[in-house]
């Protein structure tokens, strides 16, 4: 039976049917999950993280005005905007070309600050109330430098789990990428050990389905499953300081790149073994 048939894991295919289901179904809170994520992480090891950084850099601003008004629209006040934006970790250029095309800068305007404030307050570390965005309790204790592996487990969480990375990459909807991460993580892992291409890697770390749906709803030739794998993992990966690439460059991860998983991936996320693994 096809069920007997040794996969290149070692152990029957209904065995690693069963563990990609484990994964694929995991509560990302659980500590003792399929996928499990620390947070025991030390502020020297987060260097990397731009997302980390940014993330307190806008609740300190918060903190120290006391809070910020928001827009009708709900947005940040294109005052705080102003004041916020030289302090975050951003592209080379970013704000030059920004100024250079907006006469008035607001929050959607600085991608990297609206995302930082949608993960914050998705995140409950910030509170939008009576017209202005403040800081609540948890955000200020997780702010403590001994308590940044808290902060940084718990910016991942919100961003994978409790937003829609459509919506946070401006790329076409992929929802089935972000539903079955936990198992593109689990193979990204193995496959970026070392130095990989990003050209094919969709074909290795995505659930075949996955990729034969992005192939069969694909519009351009650009628009290939690697593609949607960079926008929507890898980039945000390397913003998170999980993963690097060879070419010097602060812009998006792209086809032409080569990557790896830095230490950083394997502090943060772990994975139950398999369970012939763990018989051995």
């Amino acid at each position: 039976m096809i069920f007997n048939l040794t996969t290149p894991y070692g152990v029957s295919l209904e065995v690693l049917n069963q563990y990609l289901k484990s994964l694929y179904d995991a509560d990302w809170e659980d500590e003792r999950g399929a996928i499990r994520f620390s947070a025991d992480i030390k502020l020297a090891e987060l260097a990397r993280a731009k997302v980390f950084h940014n993330a307190r850099i806008f609740l300190n601003a918060l903190l120290e005005e006391g809070g910020a008004p928001t827009t009708a629209a709900g947005y940040l006040n294109r005052e705080f905007v102003g004041r916020v934006i030289d302090r975050l970790q951003l592209p080379a250029d970013y704000l030059k070309t920004t100024r250079l095309y907006r006469k008035v800068i607001d929050e959607r305007d600085v991608w990297p600050l609206h995302k930082i404030r949608l993960v914050a307050e998705y995140g409950k570390l910030v509170v939008r109330r009576n017209k202005c965005f403040r800081v609540t309790k948890l955000g200020r204790e997780l702010l403590a430098d001994d308590r940044a592996g808290e902060l940084f487990r718990r910016l991942f969480l919100t961003y994978f789990r409790k937003l829609d990375l459509c919506y946070l990459t401006h790329v076409r909807e992929q929802p089935e990428i972000q539903a079955t991460l936990a198992v593109t993580l689990w193979r990204l892992e193995q496959v970026a050990d070392n130095w990989r291409a990003v050209k094919g890697m969709a074909a290795q770390i995505l659930p075949p389905r996955v990729q034969a749906h992005i192939i069969s709803q694909q519009q351009s030739e650009s628009a290939t499953p690697d593609f949607f794998v960079s926008v929507y993992v890898l980039n945000t990966l390397r913003e998170f300081g999980l993963l690097e690439r060879q070419r010097d460059s602060e812009w998006c991860v792209e086809e032409k790149d080569v990557v790896r998983v830095l230490p950083l991936f394997r502090r943060l996320i772990h994975f139950s073994e398999l369970p012939s693994l763990k018989n051995n």
